[in-house]
């Protein structure tokens, strides 16, 4: 474990609610435009990824590869929450059109 974990942690859960809060202005708006608010949540997460590993990789001494490591193991556990919950609202929704019409 690298010692900045926590500082992923945090990271992680500020940049799923700024997605979040993106990807709500856009279901707020009720249009059929909800695939590209997604997306525009999607690239700003990478975005702020990216720069976040260059940062700690610069500033770190203390094994950049366990730092490189542990951050991808928990983006990949948050996109993975991601993708489930997303999936999981889809099919609700999905369910509930069938039932309406």
């Amino acid at each position: 474990m690298h010692p900045f974990i926590w500082y992923n942690q945090v990271f992680f859960f500020s940049i799923f609610f700024i997605s979040n809060r993106i990807f709500s202005i856009g279901a707020l708006n009720g249009d059929n435009k909800i695939h590209i608010f997604y997306l525009v949540s999607l690239t700003v997460r990478f975005l702020l990824s990216v720069a976040y590993v260059a940062v700690g990789l610069l500033n770190t001494d203390f094994h950049p590869v366990v730092f490189a490591l542990n951050f991808f193991v928990l983006y990949l556990c948050y996109t993975w929450f991601e993708i489930y919950s997303l999936l999981s609202n889809l099919r609700a929704d999905f369910k509930n059109n069938e039932k309406s019409e």
